[in-house]
């Protein structure tokens, strides 16, 4: 068990802190009662993180808002004394606008809220509704927040081996808490919708709630996800961009990483095969991720926490092996 804090000073990461690995070397566990004579051993390492970046000044980058390279493109980054290292700068996304009459409207030229200084470009009824931090009447990139942590604050492992006679067991098992990721997976996928004649512009989205027009104003009312049919405004707006709260999400998973079973058979069962050993092996790995994160793998993402799966998990694979000495 141990702890670490990071601090940026200068420019420079800082890590101070002493991780610490606590290890059981032998866990032994008697079961008595109905098998009183059965012995279990069960070796056991756990391994666990606490981890904080801070900046703490001393640089000229502070205040700024960079772009910097990631998940091959370029992102809205800043740098802020007394938060993690890096920030990822997005939009606040409040839910959709449910009709057109329901956008602000700047009582001093009566003009509803737009995107973009002199564009032109107006929100209507379908569109996001990103928080107009200024209040301007205006979303723009005055309008960006520091929000979420994609560093995650608590890593570890736990790896065990278990053995009764001539089984063992050995499943390892790993653990990221307390990290926000960007679903740019759900993203894409909405994204697909901005040209209608492509090949993969028609990807299923019947699980997602999303505004679609209607003559009765309470069925778009609390929609998530904004009009994904409105291809011939989607250019300009980009109402599924992938820097806003709207595809922000809980990152942190459980995952059983891999389960190795194996069986060594006893020496006089085989030594009339003429063999001095056996072992058989089956090993799955990927076996499971727990997490509350609704895109395909939260263990496939990139340093600022933007989901880089391409849409498809960590594929699991089983394999059975024999290992036999003569």
């Amino acid at each position: 068990i141990g702890a670490e804090k990071a601090f940026v000073v200068g420019g420079h990461v800082r890590d101070r802190g002493d991780p610490v690995l606590r290890q059981r070397d032998r866990l032994r566990s008697r079961i008595v009662g109905v098998l009183p004579h059965l012995r279990l051993q069960a070796p056991l390492q756990c391994g666990l993180l606490f981890r904080r970046q801070l900046r703490v000044g001393g640089h000229a980058a502070i205040g700024t808002r960079p772009q910097v390279q990631d998940g091959g493109g370029n992102v809205p980054v800043v740098y802020k004394i007394g938060r993690n290292s890096l920030s990822n700068l997005v939009y606040h996304t409040q839910g959709v606008y449910s009709n057109t009459s329901s956008v602000p409207v700047n009582m001093a030229n009566g003009q509803r809220q737009q995107l973009g200084a002199g564009s032109g470009f107006y929100f209507q009824g379908g569109d996001p509704r990103w928080t107009d931090v200024n209040g301007d009447y205006i979303i723009d990139e005055n309008d960006l927040l520091p929000i979420g942590n994609p560093v995650p604050r608590i890593t570890g492992g736990i790896s065990s081996l278990s053995s009764y006679k001539g089984f063992q067991l050995n499943v390892n098992v790993t653990y990221t808490l307390f990290r926000d990721l960007l679903n740019t997976s759900n993203a894409k996928q909405f994204q697909n919708y901005n040209n209608p004649t492509a090949i993969n512009s028609m990807l299923p989205i019947d699980n997602f709630n999303y505004w679609a027009p209607s003559n009765d104003p309470k069925a778009t009312q609390d929609a998530q996800y904004p009009n994904p049919y409105d291809f011939r405004r989607a250019g300009t707006l980009q109402p599924f961009r992938t820097n806003q709260t709207l595809f922000l999400e809980d990152g942190s998973y459980w995952k059983i990483n891999n389960i190795i079973l194996g069986y060594n058979f006893k020496p006089a069962a085989i030594k009339r095969f003429g063999m001095t050993s056996c072992r058989l092996n089956f090993t799955a790995n990927n076996v499971y991720t727990f997490s509350n994160y609704s895109g395909p793998d939260p263990e496939l993402v990139t340093a600022l926490g933007r989901d880089a799966s391409g849409g498809y998990p960590t594929a699991r694979s089983y394999a059975f092996g024999v290992n036999v000495q003569f």
